[in-house]
């Protein structure tokens, strides 16, 4: 198999176990509700909570830069900050 062949049906997996698992967790939660909480929701709360989540998740991509910077390595802060958004998605 080639390599573009292998990467499409990787992509056509992850898709799929992606949705099937959004499907799962969705399942069992009330939209209704969900839905009358969201227009109910203050979104000056939502946005500084996720404005101070992103600053977290940048906080610890600079660290983990300057570890590496001081043991030599040439990474990116950028390229840090996709591996560490990478870690955290796998944490959840």
């Amino acid at each position: 198999m080639s390599s573009t062949r292998r990467r499409a049906a990787s992509v056509v997996v992850r898709l799929l176990v992606s949705i099937s698992l959004v499907g799962l967790a969705l399942s069992s939660v009330d939209t209704e509700q969900a839905f009358d909480h969201l227009v109910g929701a203050q979104w000056s709360w939502i946005g500084g909570a996720l404005f101070a989540y992103l600053l977290c998740i940048l906080a610890a991509s600079s660290r983990w830069w300057l570890l590496l910077r001081d043991l030599g390595s040439t990474v990116g802060l950028a390229a840090v900050f996709e591996h560490t958004m990478v870690g955290l998605l796998f944490n959840l």
